[in-house]
């Protein structure tokens, strides 16, 4: 089963979107490395002082170290 991830208009909303916030400063992308290779990534849309997570993803590979978990908590701190 092919996921809405991979669904070009997806795709483009999420590319569109994310540009037309980084040219307002609005745009956080945030990731989490292990042994210099990401395993967290997190995209951020900002506005009138709050932080909304929109997307989110992890490698399953590490999910050993709770990626998910420390990104979570990571960005809760800053």
């Amino acid at each position: 089963h092919v996921g809405r991830f991979s669904d070009a208009q997806f795709e483009t909303f999420v590319e569109a979107t994310a540009a037309r916030m980084l040219g307002e400063g609005r745009l956080g992308l945030y990731w989490l490395e292990r042994e210099g290779e990401p395993v967290a990534a997190e995209i951020h849309f900002r506005g009138e002082g709050v932080s909304y997570a929109y997307q989110s993803g992890l490698d399953p590979a590490s999910l050993d170290c709770e990626p998910g978990r420390l990104i979570t908590i990571a960005l809760l701190q800053k």
